[in-house]
């Protein structure tokens, strides 16, 4: 016969004669030794009785000793046993969260464009209530979280033990380690419903183009006759790092891809401007996941100049023949003198000023 801890009383001796069968040690003795065992596995209890007038009620009191004794050992079955008293919903509750299997949350990697999707799948070897699952956020790395809720939430259950829980439309700032999702459904027991509660999932975000590049500066720094420049600057804070840069001259860009990518850290080199002047230079960031915006982007100047400086002197040419000497002949015609140069000045004086830039007298 099985002890039933829960139904102690009223007991019939008879009963607890069938629990606790008594064998006497030394049957020969007045005061003789009863040992009495437990079906239950308790140790033996022996005890002294002296059958006198009523043997029969010393022996009921040895029964009624050794059934305590039983009770307060843990041995048995039901002392043994543990009882889940967590109130429904209580995250210190073994016998649900142990019942409960959590795997395939998603996202794993880095999220970099909002909204956020978020799912997950759990296992229980009771099923799930219907409609009872709700998300809870923290964006400040768990320290506080906000009310249960099931905006966006879905479930699917491919069969009766699994649910497949997933959350569209989380806003979430950019962080690797303070954005963290819980969720909360209820297992089905013959004795009520329980609350389960899942792992804290990091969900890690980046979903904003890199700034303007910091201080950014161009060498040569002023005007050069150099065709070849570059520009250097420092790299803001990034979550996921700067895997390069673009550039472009004298206009501003129109688009984040409106201009020449270079997969670059800090700097760029080989700049070439087309033609003379001044040119004005843009660079915007690119990150590690291929986001840029154009609207970041820092400028400054390069100056070029190939041409070199045009003299305003006026450029003096010695005469090879000495001024009032000239002679010339031609053919033809007579030798005039100097005084006599005006009559055919007309004709070839000209040629002697572009020649050898001859002074001329009026």
């Amino acid at each position: 016969m099985e002890c039933d801890a829960n139904n102690l009383a009223p007991a019939l001796p008879e009963v607890i004669a069938g629990m606790f069968p008594v064998s006497e040690t030394d049957p020969s003795a007045s005061g003789r030794a009863h040992e009495v065992r437990s079906g239950c596995g308790c140790p033996p209890v022996i005890a002294q009785c002296a059958y006198q007038e009523s043997p029969r009620w010393a022996i009921r009191a040895i029964l009624l000793v050794a059934l305590a004794l039983c009770l307060a050992l843990p041995g048995l079955s039901w002392a043994a046993m543990p009882i889940d008293e967590s109130p429904a919903g209580s995250l210190n509750s073994p016998r649900a969260i142990q019942a409960v299997t959590w795997s395939n949350f998603a996202p794993a990697d880095w999220v970099t464009a909002l909204p956020v999707t978020c799912s997950v799948t759990a296992v229980s070897d009771v099923g799930f209530e219907s409609g009872s699952t709700t998300y809870s956020i923290s964006q400040n790395g768990g320290a506080d979280w906000s009310a249960w809720s099931d905006s966006g939430l879905s479930t699917s259950n491919p069969d009766l033990f699994t649910n497949i829980v997933t959350v569209t439309g989380l806003s979430l700032g950019d962080s690797a380690t303070q954005n963290q999702i819980r969720f909360r459904m209820y297992e089905t027991y013959e004795t009520g419903n329980l609350a389960v509660f899942s792992p804290s999932y990091t969900v890690k975000v980046d979903a904003t183009p890199p700034a303007a590049p910091q201080e950014l500066t161009a060498t040569p720094a002023g005007w050069t006759n150099a065709a070849s420049f570059s520009v250097q600057w420092t790299n803001p804070p990034d979550l996921t790092g700067i895997a390069g840069a673009w550039y472009k001259l004298d206009a501003a860009p129109t688009s984040a891809t409106d201009g020449i990518f270079v997969a670059t850290l800090t700097s760029i080199s080989g700049i070439t401007p087309a033609a003379n002047g001044v040119h004005p230079i843009y660079v915007w960031l690119q990150d590690a996941f291929g986001r840029r915006d154009h609207n970041n982007a820092s400028s400054s100047t390069l100056y070029r100049d190939t041409i070199a400086p045009e003299s305003t002197a006026i450029p003096t040419h010695r005469c090879p023949l000495p001024v009032g000497t000239c002679r010339a002949s031609i053919s033809g015609s007579r030798s005039p003198t100097c005084l006599s140069i005006r009559t055919f000045r007309r004709r070839f004086m000209h040629r002697l000023t572009e020649a050898f830039g001859c002074p001329t007298r009026s």
